[in-house]
């Protein structure tokens, strides 16, 4: 029994020192996850060791009491059978005993209370780190699913935009595409514009030329009838006597086109071979 106290007393101080120093050590070293790890399995073992030694004490407090109440019975059994010359030399060692056991059962009763408080106090300081780590556990599991949430929102968000600007980008090439193919078609046309004012302006020179010299071979038949045969020899100064200025084109090469040579005056109207200037320029164009 004295073996069990001294170890129950040292177990005690070691409980003591290990509840400061842990709560201390936890507090300035972060509560690292490893050290708390071990730490609550030391404390567990040293649960199941005080379990072991709580049992261990009522078992002894139930032996201590057996005991007391066998002596009991003896004494009564001595006092009942008038023993009284063995009751006098029994009960004083008897007294002695159970006062003696009563004062071990004492000492052992507030030593299991003071355990008892302790571990409840510790068990109780367990409970409360444990829960406190739980709540924040769950608070930060909230976090992560709203954050998750919205950054899925966030992508679902940058697809449809992604979708929309490639929409949008496909929209503009196929403007841009069709503004260049009529751009394309205007500048074809424009350049086919062109060379149709070209030809035309070069048909009307060739034409108004060929009408500024009828006109003069008319404007000297008139004045001299018989000047037919000076008529049919090249003019000098023919380019300045035209009434549109010169031709900067010249007369037409054998090379020109045959849409634009301009109808003889012999295929001309009826009243033109009729009339007597119609025969004059007949006239002048048969030579």
């Amino acid at each position: 029994l004295t073996d069990q106290l001294l170890r129950i007393k040292a177990w005690d101080s070691d409980l003591e020192e290990e509840t400061t120093g842990g709560a201390t050590e936890i507090e300035k070293n972060g509560r690292d996850d490893a050290a708390d790890k071990q730490g609550h399995v030391q404390k567990v073992q040293k649960l199941i060791y005080a379990a072991k030694e709580k049992f261990s004490l009522q078992s002894d407090s139930d032996n201590y009491s057996n005991q007391v109440t066998d002596l009991n019975h003896v004494l009564v059994t001595l006092y009942s059978a008038g023993l009284n010359s063995a009751s006098e030399i029994l009960y004083p060692n008897c007294h002695v005993k159970v006062q003696r056991l009563q004062q071990k059962l004492q000492i052992m009763t507030e030593m299991y209370q003071e355990n008892e408080l302790k571990l409840h106090r510790l068990l109780t300081v367990e409970e409360k780190e444990r829960l406190q780590k739980e709540e924040k556990l769950n608070k930060a599991d909230r976090n992560i699913a709203l954050a998750m949430e919205e950054l899925n929102n966030y992508r679902q968000r940058a697809a449809e935009m992604e979708e929309e600007l490639e929409k949008t980008k496909q929209s503009y090439q196929t403007q841009i595409s069709s503004h260049e193919k009529k751009a394309h078609n205007n500048w074809l046309a424009a350049r086919a514009a062109d060379r149709d004012l070209s030809d035309i302006r070069r048909e009307n020179a060739i034409l108004r030329q060929k009408l500024t010299d009828t006109q003069f071979k008319i404007d000297a038949l008139d004045k001299d009838p018989f000047a037919l045969d000076s008529l049919a020899r090249p003019l000098p100064f023919r380019a300045e006597r035209s009434l549109y200025g010169p031709s900067s084109l010249g007369r037409p090469g054998s090379e020109t086109r045959p849409f634009l040579s301009p109808p003889t005056l012999v295929d001309g109207p009826p009243a033109a071979r009729l009339s007597p200037r119609g025969t004059k320029i007949l006239i002048i164009l048969s030579h």
